[in-house]
């Protein structure tokens, strides 16, 4: 199940899918500091299943990522474009690109030994990523505070 907690305000809160057999996906508006912050919260079946069932939420998360009003920035993984040719896009990739095609994932900032957050059965894993793109770099608006993942 999905849960928002904030201390910020929320502007806007709303089922953004049909129930896709796990939960009901968010798409939240904040509002920081006059700028409007967009999450989408969701849930998706775990890697114990098929990954096929996986990408139905993925495609379905792109579709929703495409038509926000963001100037074509966005933010999630293979579809998403957090690789280019096999090779996760680090932090030279994603500002090198001329455009907002490729996305940030903020677990490459983690050493590789504490790269999970959910241990199932004594096999660790990450379930959760979050996922940032150029514009969380450009020193406007809403801005990324280089390697404070951790």
């Amino acid at each position: 199940m999905c849960k928002i907690f904030s201390k910020i305000s929320l502007i806007y809160l709303r089922n953004w899918l049909i129930n896709l057999g796990v939960d009901y996906p968010y798409k939240v508006t904040l509002d920081v500091e006059g700028n409007s912050l967009i999450l989408f919260v969701n849930h998706w079946k775990s890697k114990q299943g098929p990954e096929s069932s996986r990408i139905v939420y993925a495609k379905a998360l792109k579709k929703a990522l495409d038509k926000l009003d963001t100037g074509g920035i966005t933010g999630i993984n293979h579809i998403l474009k957090t690789n280019m040719d096999s090779i996760s896009v680090d932090e030279k990739i994603l500002l090198e690109q001329t455009g907002n095609e490729y996305l940030y994932n903020l677990w490459l900032e983690i050493n590789k030994k504490r790269c999970w957050s959910y241990n199932f059965f004594g096999d660790k894993n990450s379930p959760d990523n979050i996922i940032v793109s150029k514009g969380l770099y450009d020193k406007k608006g809403i801005s990324y505070i280089d390697n404070s993942f951790d």
